[in-house]
């Protein structure tokens, strides 16, 4: 949305809550539709859309606790290369749905194991 059809849509919006109840039924029956409908429909819209703001809080609000949970855990990558490499397929073969993206895992050089292995850590699927 542009700046102009922002400060649009606000002046639009602000017209309509500074409009009296007369003007408003007025503008409702001009278009031929009920009152009480067009009234309950907005009342039900604002309901969902407070109900969704909600719920985006408290998924910010999850997401944020499980993060800080994650970073007070500490995660050390192990020693050696091989040992890295044996984490990251056990990790693997505990999580099937991760199998697609790493197919070709043989292939992977240690950084990019030790790379993955945080990501699966930051991401919750490493217990160790």
């Amino acid at each position: 949305m542009t700046d102009r059809d922002k400060r649009l849509m606000d002046a639009m919006e602000q017209s309509i809550i500074d409009a009296s109840e007369e003007d408003l039924r007025a503008d409702v029956a001009e278009s031929g539709e009920d009152f009480a409908q067009v009234a309950s429909s907005v009342r039900d819209r604002l309901a969902r859309v407070r109900k969704e703001a909600q719920q985006r809080a408290l998924r910010a609000a999850r997401e944020g606790y499980e993060r800080s949970q994650r970073a007070e855990r500490s995660f050390t990558l192990p020693p050696t290369p091989a040992g890295r490499r044996e984490l990251f397929e056990r990790t693997i073969a505990r999580h099937p749905e991760l199998n697609v993206q790493f197919r070709d895992f043989a292939a992977l050089n240690d950084d990019d194991i030790a790379s993955a292995l945080q990501d699966l850590f930051e991401l919750g699927k490493i217990d160790e």
